[in-house]
């Protein structure tokens, strides 16, 4: 049996907007968000590697081949990061890609296959 690995990469403003979105409720306080927000990061940063972003990636992206400059610096970063390719819900928006746009489903799929 062939085991397959894979590295999973995210940009640090990805991360930043959407921690409070997956490790918290809407109605959260404020003492639990703060018991419970370092353990969650912690787990979360174990499983996502984390893209560098510079002023160069920055300088590059308005640049590539995108209508939106959030898209071109994720592929800037990706490119710079050696990245195999980029998992998005919104293919279209990455059609301009230098390396290959997966669908999170389609992902799946090639690793259970």
């Amino acid at each position: 049996m062939i085991e397959k690995r894979f590295e999973v990469y995210s940009n640090a403003s990805f991360l930043c907007d959407q921690l409070k979105h997956l490790i918290h409720k809407p109605d959260d306080d404020k003492e639990k968000i703060e018991k419970t927000s370092k353990a969650h990061i912690e787990n979360i940063l174990n499983i996502f590697n984390v893209t560098s972003v510079d002023k160069r990636i920055l300088e590059l992206s308005p640049h590539a081949n995108f209508d939106d400059y959030e898209d071109a610096v994720i592929h800037e970063a990706a490119l710079r990061s050696n990245l195999d390719g980029i998992v998005t819900r919104n293919q279209t928006d990455f059609k301009g890609s230098k390396i290959p746009i997966f669908d999170p489903e389609e992902l799946v799929k090639i690793l259970r296959s």
